[in-house]
């Protein structure tokens, strides 16, 4: 039950932004969107918190795109890491 312990503390310390870009009914394109974003304004932290998100959502839809988010929120976020790398490569692909 350890995604539960994650999933909870999504919520935890975020600013009013970051909440209502986690709590929007947003398509999985808009999750990674969202992630890049966090990324390129260096907020790791909420990039991980959208990743571990939109796999928890993808779940119920689509277990390969669930699958490709919780590999990001498992890398995440070292930017010089290859694995992290491929899993954002992979989630891009994707949606393309």
């Amino acid at each position: 039950m350890s995604w539960v312990r994650n999933f909870i503390s999504l919520w935890e310390d975020l600013d009013v932004k970051s909440l209502v870009q986690l709590l929007a009914p947003i398509p999985s394109d808009a999750g990674l969107a969202f992630m890049f974003y966090s990324l390129a304004n260096g907020d790791t932290d909420l990039a991980r918190r959208h990743a571990l998100l939109s796999s928890i959502r993808a779940r119920v839809e689509n277990m390969l795109l669930s699958r490709l988010f919780r590999e990001a929120y498992d890398s995440c976020c070292n930017t010089g890491d290859e694995k992290f790398k491929l899993a954002l490569l992979k989630l891009f692909y994707y949606h393309i």
